[in-house]
């Protein structure tokens, strides 16, 4: 069943928690190919925020590109700081294809044993069921009956093109070992409840979707609606076919209005937005942009836009965490109506369809209201955002869950 934030005293345990993930100190987050910069800030955002509830260890398997994209080949293992006082256990690997997955699986095991030894009771929390943290975790588990968490933030079911054919063997089984995994844990926390339809019916879960940290809320600075350059409408993110690139760009040609498109990202679709740029005076492509930079962009511009299409298996199970980056900005949204906006989002958001037409129609109905409604509409996402959606709100939460999966 879904947990809500409270627990029936009002009060949150002190487990002791063992959380196993691919992190790195938030300094280190440029320093190496292969770090997801958007799931080791929700991996940083999570641990601060549940420190002080529980006895909380860390146990990393560093998130890095497998050589030659990253010359280094021995990983060293050890005990680092990752904030503050608070510490965790980096575990070594061979960086490797191959070798990489086996000898993370080995060293895993090995950690767990090290760490969770002597603790009583104790419940073991992975970030996402990657084959290299769920099949070491789950295996000790079962062997010492100890209980398992797993918070799924993402749900891969691509093959990568470039990859050669043992690569692509391996990805097929390991997303398909990826999925079969979710069940087995114990409880969840998921940013979709159809995840919990689709592979773990029936298990505790708690609904986490999308999230921020007070650090983020204070960085973002709000500008006054007269001070924006309300003709602009900005996207920023990746330039793939599945965020509807081609179709964004299409429907803002279709529209009959003196507006600027201003587009930040990468990806396979660069060379078609920057030939788009070059051909249109009213397009603008900045190309990657350091995180600062856009969050400043997002805070200035008239209209920030997503036009996801809403269709495919991925998309029913995911959460748009991108939509969270918007809303605090305080600036007007308009996005597609995708599975992972409840209705929670739907007074705090413009919406459209995902063709060119329904884009452009979108786009032109948003400009004909005046500057007022649209900053109504947009001070009410912030607001949602700082009260509801914090790292800190979803403790509770997330504890809740792992004494409800301890109580078992």
């Amino acid at each position: 069943m879904k947990k809500d934030n409270t627990s029936e005293k009002g009060q949150l345990n002190s487990p002791n928690v063992v959380f196993c993930g691919n992190f790195v100190p938030e300094g280190m987050v440029n320093s190496h190919k292969g770090i997801a910069v958007s799931g080791n800030r929700m991996i940083l955002g999570i641990i601060k925020a549940i420190e002080t509830h529980c006895n909380l260890s860390l146990i990393s398997v560093m998130p890095i590109a497998s050589f030659p994209k990253e010359k280094k080949i021995f990983i060293k293992g050890g005990k680092s700081k990752l904030y503050d006082a608070v510490e965790y256990l980096k575990i070594f690997f061979i960086n490797v294809f191959g070798l990489k997955q086996l000898t993370q699986i080995t060293s895993l095991k090995k950690a767990l044993k090290k760490v969770v030894k002597d603790k009583e009771n104790p419940v073991i929390v992975n970030f996402n069921p990657y084959v290299t943290l769920s099949i070491p975790t789950l295996k000790y588990a079962k062997k010492h009956n100890i209980k398992t968490v797993c918070i799924v933030a993402d749900i891969p079911v691509t093959v990568p093109k470039h990859y050669n054919f043992i690569k692509k063997a391996f990805r097929r089984l390991e997303i398909n070992k990826y999925h079969n995994n979710i069940g087995k844990y114990d409880g969840l926390i998921v940013l979709n409840e159809n995840v919990i339809n689709e592979f773990a019916k029936g298990k505790p879960y708690y609904l986490m979707d999308g999230g921020v940290t007070e650090k983020e809320i204070e960085n973002t600075k709000v500008v006054k609606p007269e001070n924006h350059d309300n003709l602009q409408i900005l996207y920023t993110g990746a330039l793939e076919s599945y965020n509807g690139i081609k179709e964004m760009i299409e429907g803002f040609l279709m529209v009959e209005k003196n507006l600027k498109l201003t587009i930040c990202g990468g990806g396979t679709l660069s060379s078609y937005v920057q030939d788009m740029a070059n051909k249109y005076e009213n397009i603008e492509f900045k190309g990657l942009v350091p995180h600062d930079e856009v969050v400043k962009l997002q805070a200035n511009a008239g209209l920030l836009i997503s036009t996801r299409p809403i269709d495919g298996f991925a998309l029913k199970l995911t959460f748009p965490s991108k939509m969270i980056e918007y809303m605090l900005s305080g600036t007007p949204i308009l996005t597609t109506k995708l599975n992972g906006l409840t209705k929670d989002y739907e007074d705090k958001l413009f919406f459209c369809g995902q063709t060119p037409n329904e884009i452009a129609v979108a786009i032109s109905n948003f400009f004909d209201l005046s500057i007022e409604d649209r900053y109504k509409t947009a001070t009410t996402a912030r607001e949602f955002i700082k009260n509801k959606k914090t790292y800190t709100y979803h403790s509770k939460g997330v504890m809740n869950l792992i004494n409800e999966v301890l109580s078992k």
